[in-house]
């Protein structure tokens, strides 16, 4: 380190960050002066990029002449770029790594033709992203999870190879005009019982059994009378809908509207929805699909789409959406009746078929509305559809599995396990013996008795337990010093970047002649290859993790109080940062979009709840241009991002605001120091949020650090914990929404005024959103650094740092536009390398 470091640190300093006192977990005097490794190097460049950004010291602390800072920070600069020269040859190795839950379950897609949860792998490391190969690792117990996982893949897969596809068709379809079951059949029971209650009537009189007496008289100790009064006044009260449809019904076991149709583990389908509203409601609108498998949904079942309706009773309208199942690795049914799925279009609220919120926890949400107030014409389901078919399914075919003798297959059996095994392992030479080795093993267990289906499940499970498969491996046939990527390795790791499963035949086949290699080709490759519907998976794996959506994910918000977090709310919104990605990258857009854009990407129910539902039309998510003078926009106003930065049922603008620092703007605050007292500890339950966070900076041992992210988080308080705008603050002790009139409670103005770390105030979300426009470099930085690291398998090094400051030079002039980042990663010297 220079000379004019220790003067300057004692002057300004120490009296903060040496042994006695190391805020923000900083002791300046332990740093080591030498630069040995990255480790050291970053540490330096992060109190470079403090002192340029002015950060330190604190504007509160007397400030360093012009000179002598300038003097630190040159002086530091050369030493630092020192050290990259020196570190740059061993810095960034990329560690060999093994697939991900992810990529396992794509590659079986690609590979076998069949759609599997990852429930039963072993689990992903923790980290950054779930592709960063040094924080994984392989037991001996992964290892056998991975055989039985595989088993199971190989019996299902030839289960499946071996059916034949069905042509698409109308798989179920309900009308719902007179179609009332249990609750016509209660209503007319309870109709006969008031006629012995009220009228006298001896039950024989009113038709009644000796044996439905007993069972349906309200004064016997046993008598339903909740659910018997729900299913009739359900009845009752829409009697005369019966001839047209039936209205979706909030009580318990009345009357549900499914589809019930048979699945094929390959396929996917289409489902729709004809229906209609009660006139003159405006929220209620919304229809969640769920899937009920307690299994892996728990008691809510799983929601896989919504609709908002738009049409009436008298002129419904028609809603579709793909449905694309996902399977246990055993789904092998033995009979079709066992394959069949159940499809429930319900109200959009919480919790699936048979728990669903109770109707008195949701009525406050649109108070003047009826109970009942969707109506259900029709619903059907169209399948199944196929994508082409799977290098698993040609083999089956090729070989005649499904027509040929066992013994027929035996003479087949060596050729079959060698094409598998090319494709298995992604074109990469097979082991020398590795075949024979599987065919007496497969012969062993066909003198077991087994017949070929069976006895061929072992050798493939070996192959998918296979580090040749399991791991991403990339040889070394070229001299040591040689880095430099063979066309077939370029192809795998392209793939897996963008697609997180194996080459297609056209990227095989260019990297086969060596064409891949041409920069001109690499890079329409990436074009292609972002067109296709396989990108889905580089824009789910790659922005979840970026945008910390498993923070939002593992939210346990009380939907009781906070009425609009739905179902429909929840899937649509998990969503939405995703599709937005999606358009950054298909339309080559500037990375500054993530802090503000001129248009959303929402489905019906997000364009209701951002206020937007008068300029969408049609189902699924789409593009809308917002009107002037719009909060919304950008990542940081998405339901997700804001959801995420909530405490409890309340909004956090710590927490939001540490988003924003560490998402977009690349510089994570530290973590919290211990024993640090909560936000709100001691203080009036009544607060509001802003005067928890100003009391929050009067505390000596968080004020350093908070001051330079709380403020941003408090000028996203117009968005409350759900996402939706607000102008106040209302804060309750009610722990239910009908609780609120009866419990104590205060409202606040809002006041979403702040300050950033630099000095440049902000009076609302819009002055936020200019304030941190002009850290366009930095959003810049933050989502090529993620993309880097993704595509890598690694952390970025210190020695990276050079090459993300050429691409964001080279960048700057066309605004850093998210596509050709992308193509920056590919292009780049550690993404040809090893």
């Amino acid at each position: 380190m220079p000379g004019s470091i220790e003067p300057f640190f004692e002057t300004h300093c120490y009296d903060c960050h040496d042994a006695d006192n190391a805020k923000a977990d900083l002791n300046l005097k332990a740093l080591s002066r030498n630069i040995g490794d990255s480790a050291d190097a970053l540490n330096w460049q992060d109190i470079l990029d403090k002192l340029n950004a002015g950060e330190m010291p604190p504007k509160k602390k007397r400030q360093p002449a012009k000179e002598e800072l300038a003097k630190v920070v040159g002086d530091l600069t050369e030493s630092l770029q020192a050290a990259q020269k020196l570190l740059r040859d061993s810095g960034d190795a990329i560690v060999v790594r093994r697939l991900n839950q992810r990529e396992y379950v794509a590659t079986i897609k690609s590979l076998m033709g069949i759609r599997l949860l990852p429930d039963k792998l072993p689990d992903d490391s923790s980290g950054r992203f779930d592709t960063i190969g040094q924080n994984q690792s392989l037991s001996a117990i992964q290892l056998e999870k991975y055989f039985n996982y595989g088993q199971e893949v190989a019996r299902t897969a030839l289960h499946w190879a071996c059916q034949p596809r069905q042509e698409s068709k109308v798989l179920d379809r309900r009308e719902f005009a007179n179609t009332e079951g249990r609750s016509k059949r209660i209503y007319d029971i309870m109709e006969k019982v008031r006629l012995v209650k009220e009228e006298g009537k001896t039950p024989a009189e009113a038709g009644l059994t000796d044996e439905e007496w007993p069972k349906y008289d309200p004064d016997h100790p046993n008598a339903q009378r909740g659910v018997w009064k729900g299913q009739r006044e359900y009845y009752e009260r829409n009697r005369h809908i019966h001839a047209k449809g039936r209205m979706l019904s909030h009580d318990l076991l009345v009357e549900h509207v499914s589809v019930f149709f048979r699945t094929d583990a390959r396929a996917y389908y289409r489902v729709r929805f004809s229906g209609g509203v009660v006139d003159g409601v405006t929220i209620r609108r919304g229809v969640r699909l769920m899937e009920h498998n307690g299994k892996f949904g728990g008691k809510h079942g799983r929601a896989v789409g919504s609709f908002w309706i738009r049409g009436t009773i008298e002129e419904p309208t028609v809603h579709e959406t793909s449905y694309h199942p996902v399977f246990r690795p055993d789904f092998r049914p033995d009979h079709w009746h066992r394959s069949r799925k159940h499809l429930f279009a319900l109200e959009d609220k919480r919790g699936g078929p048979g728990f669903e919120q109770f109707y008195h926890h949701y009525k406050p949400i649109e108070p003047e509305a009826p109970k009942d107030t969707i109506f259900a014409k029709w619903m059907e389901v169209e399948g199944p559809f196929y994508d082409p078919m799977s290098p698993f399914e040609k083999l089956v075919e090729k070989y005649q599995v499904m027509t040929a003798s066992d013994e027929t297959l035996d003479s087949a059996a060596a050729g079959f396990l060698t094409d598998f095994a090319k494709v298995a392992f992604r074109y990469r030479r097979v082991p020398e013996g590795y075949i024979d080795r599987l065919s007496r093993y497969y012969i062993g267990r066909r003198k077991a008795g087994l017949g070929f289906r069976e006895a061929i499940v072992d050798p493939l499970a070996m192959m998918l337990t296979s580090s040749y498969f399991l791991y991403l491996v990339e040889p070394r046939e070229k001299p040591a010093k040689d880095r430099t990527l063979d066309a077939i390795s370029l192809a795998n790791r392209l793939s897996y970047f963008l697609w997180s499963s194996p080459p297609d035949e056209k990227l095989r086949q260019l990297a086969k002649n060596g064409e891949l290699l041409q920069p001109a080709v690499l890079k329409q490759q990436v074009d292609r290859m972002l067109e296709s519907p396989l990108a889905e998976h580089f824009s789910e794996g790659f922005m979840s993790q970026w945008a910390h959506l498993k923070r939002f994910d593992s939210l346990s918000l009380d939907s009781k109080l906070l009425m609009h977090r739905t179902d429909g709310m929840i899937h649509a919104a998990r969503q939405e940062p995703v599709e937005f990605f999606k358009t950054l990258v298909k339309e080559n857009l500037p990375a500054s979009n993530l802090i503000n854009s001129d248009f959303v990407m929402v489905d019906g129910v997000l364009a209701k709840k951002y206020g937007l539902a008068e300029l969408y039309s049609g189902d699924g998510f789409q593009k809308i241009q917002l009107p002037s003078g719009s909060p919304r926009g950008g990542l940081i106003t998405q339901a997700a991002f804001l959801s995420a930065g909530t405490m409890g049922n309340r909004t956090s603008p710590v927490i939001r605001g540490s988003l924003v620092k560490e998402i977009l703007l690349n510089d994570p605050p530290p973590p919290p120091p211990p024993n640090v007292p909560e936000l709100d500890a001691g203080a009036d339950p009544l607060t509001s949020v802003r005067s928890l966070v100003e009391l929050h900076q009067t505390k000596a041992q968080c004020a350093s650090c908070h001051a330079r992210f709380d403020f941003i988080g408090l000028g996203l308080e117009n968005f409350d914990a759900v996402g939706m705008w607000r102008d106040e603050e209302l804060v309750t002790e009610a722990q239910q929404a009908q609780q609120i009139p009866h419990r104590p409670k205060k409202v606040y103005a809002i006041d979403a005024s702040g300050e950033l770390p630099n000095g440049e105030n902000f009076e609302d979300v819009h002055g936020l959103k200019a304030a941190l426009m002009k850290e366009k470099r930095a959003v810049a930085g933050s989502i090529f650094e993620g993309l880097l690291c993704y595509a890598l398998g690694r952390d970025v090094s210190f020695t990276d740092l050079p090459l993300i400051d050429a691409v964001l030079d080279d960048l700057e002039a066309e605004q850093y536009s998210v596509r050709e980042l992308v193509k920056r990663v590919v292009t780049s010297e550690p993404f040809l390398h090893r």
